[in-house]
C-alpha cells in the first residue's frame, strides 16, 4: 500500500474515533450537566486538533517504518562520496613508425645527368658506354684522383669509368678497390687527304666577264710533279708544274710552239679547281667527274 492510501485509512479511523468521543455521549449520562452550544463547539475543535496531531504523528511513524517519505516532506540530501584526487592517466600519442630502408650490400650508382662511360678517366679515353637518368649500375672500384667510379658497364659486358660529378652512390664504398689510371691511349693518326691530280679535266679560260674557251686537259701526277697537255687547233699545249706541300696548289708553266706563260691551279675539293693564267690576266678553272665549273673561276 502506498503512502496516500495509508493516510486515507488512518484519517478515516481518526474521524470515527473523534465522532465517538464527542460530548454528545453525555446525553446518555443523566448525571452530567448539560453544556451550552458554544462550549460544545470549542470542545469539538480542541479534540479535532488533538486527533489531527495524533494522526500526523501516526502517519509519520508509519512512513518512517515503511521507508516511504511523504510528498510534502523534503527528501534527505545525499552527501556525495568523495572522489579520488588521483591525476588523470596521461593520453598516449602513438608515434609514427619509421621504416628503415636497408642499405644494399653492393654499392650502386645513379646519375642526375646522362653521363658517358669510358675506358679511363678522361676525354682522351674511348667512349664505351653510358649511364642514363633513372638507371643504376654496380660500383666495383674507385679512382679518387680524378673523381671517377669504375662501374659495371650498363651497355655491354665489362667495366667502364664514370665521371662522378653527377653521380650518387648508395651503399658502402669503404672497401672498394682503388684503380690506377690505364695508359693514355696513343692518338690515332689521321692522314692529311692526298689529292691526286691525275685525270681528265674540263677547263675554261678567258678574261673575266668575257667569252671563255673550253679545253679538255689530261694531267698526270708523279709525286709532287704534274704534267699535262691539251689540243689548241693543230697545236698541242703542254703544262708542267709542281705541287705545294698539301698537294692542293699546282704552280707551273704552259707552252705551245714559241709561246709560253704561267698558270696557277688550286683545288677547292677533289674534283674542282680555280686558277689563273699569265699572272692573273686570264681566269682558268676546271672540273672532273661531272662536278661542273666552280664559281667564281678566278683564283686562288
Amino acid at each position: 500500500m502506498d503512502s496516500k492510501s495509508l493516510c486515507k485509512v488512518l484519517l478515516t479511523l481518526c474521524l470515527v474515533m473523534l465522532t465517538l468521543s464527542l460530548p454528545a455521549c453525555s446525553l446518555f449520562d443523566p448525571g452530567e450537566t448539560a453544556l451550552s452550544s458554544e462550549q460544545l463547539a470549542q470542545t469539538a475543535i480542541a479534540q479535532t486538533v488533538a486527533v489531527e496531531q495524533q494522526v500526523q504523528t501516526l502517519v509519520a511513524q508509519t512512513l518512517a517504518t515503511s521507508g516511504q517519505i511523504d510528498e510534502g516532506q523534503p527528501e534527505a540530501t545525499q552527501v556525495p562520496e568523495p572522489t579520488s584526487t588521483d591525476a588523470p592517466e596521461p593520453t598516449i600519442t602513438p608515434t609514427a613508425t619509421i621504416t628503415l630502408t636497408p642499405t644494399p650490400e653492393k654499392p650502386m650508382v645513379s646519375v642526375s645527368v646522362n653521363t658517358n662511360c669510358r675506358t679511363g678517366p678522361g676525354l682522351q679515353f674511348d667512349l664505351i658506354g653510358s649511364l642514363l637518368i633513372g638507371e643504376q649500375a654496380e660500383v666495383v672500384g674507385v679512382y679518387p684522383d680524378g673523381d671517377y667510379w669504375i662501374i659495371k658497364n650498363p651497355r655491354r659486358a665489362g667495366e667502364c669509368w664514370l665521371w662522378g660529378n653527377y653521380a650518387t652512390i648508395v651503399g658502402q664504398t669503404a672497401g672498394l678497390p682503388v684503380f690506377a689510371s690505364p695508359p693514355t691511349p696513343t692518338p690515332s693518326f689521321t692522314p692529311t687527304p692526298v689529292y691526286n691530280w691525275t685525270g681528265t679535266w674540263t677547263t675554261s679560260f678567258g678574261k673575266t666577264g668575257l667569252m671563255h674557251e673550253t679545253h679538255i686537259i689530261s694531267l698526270t701526277q708523279t709525286n709532287a710533279t704534274v704534267t699535262g697537255s691539251f689540243s689548241l687547233g693543230a697545236s698541242t699545249v703542254t703544262l708542267n708544274g709542281t705541287l705545294s706541300t698539301d698537294y692542293m696548289t699546282l704552280t707551273g708553266t704552259w707552252s705551245v710552239l714559241t709561246d709560253s706563260g704561267t698558270f696557277v691551279f688550286k683545288l677547292i675539293n677533289m674534283d674542282q679547281f680555280i686558277g689563273n693564267r699569265d699572272n692573273g690576266e686570264y681566269e682558268w678553272c676546271g672540273y672532273r667527274a661531272g662536278a661542273g665549273f666552280p664559281s667564281p673561276c678566278m683564283g686562288p
